[in-house]
């Protein structure tokens, strides 16, 4: 779309306001953001690839700079990128809080042992959590294991 002018942005946020949680609008309907219509029952929600993507872009940066703070930031930037997209992926999981408590996963990482890091991984209980059944080579799991150990993705990727 060309021409549009950025002012409606400013307009649209003033006269709608601006909702980060589901609310009701004055038809009863749910919507959230700036006026964006979810349905009449959340159930019916449904958003966009765009927004999804938006939304998940986020999540991501939000991640990555959690590990810097975690790991700490030379460690961060010495990793190779499956390795950061295996950290990113347990924060995006875990969330700074928990995955700070991986202590020995985090000193692993940061002194470079990164098959004690992989076999750390493996024996937490958010292994256990991504992966009940315990399907060793195959989980999720094993997956971000991998990535740490050998700063690859594995062939489920298809990268």
């Amino acid at each position: 779309m060309k021409n549009i002018p950025p002012e409606a942005k400013i307009v649209l946020r003033f006269d709608e306001g601006v909702r980060k949680s589901p609310y009701r609008d004055t038809k009863n309907l749910w919507t959230i953001g700036v006026g964006r219509l979810i349905g009449s029952d959340l159930e019916t929600l449904s958003i966009s690839d765009s927004v999804i993507d938006a939304m998940l872009e986020e999540d991501i940066a939000t991640a990555a700079e959690d590990a810097c703070l975690v790991i700490g930031a030379q460690a961060w930037e010495g990793l190779g990128v499956a390795r950061k997209v295996a950290v990113i992926s347990l924060l995006f999981t875990l969330g700074r809080t928990k995955f700070s408590k991986f202590v020995r996963t985090i000193a692993a990482i940061r002194e470079g042992d990164f098959v004690r890091a992989s076999q750390e991984v493996l024996m937490s209980k958010w292994a256990q959590d991504v992966d009940p059944k315990n399907r060793k080579g195959v989980g999720r799991d094993d997956r971000i294991a991998h990535m740490l150990r050998f700063d690859s993705f594995p062939k489920e990727y298809d990268l």
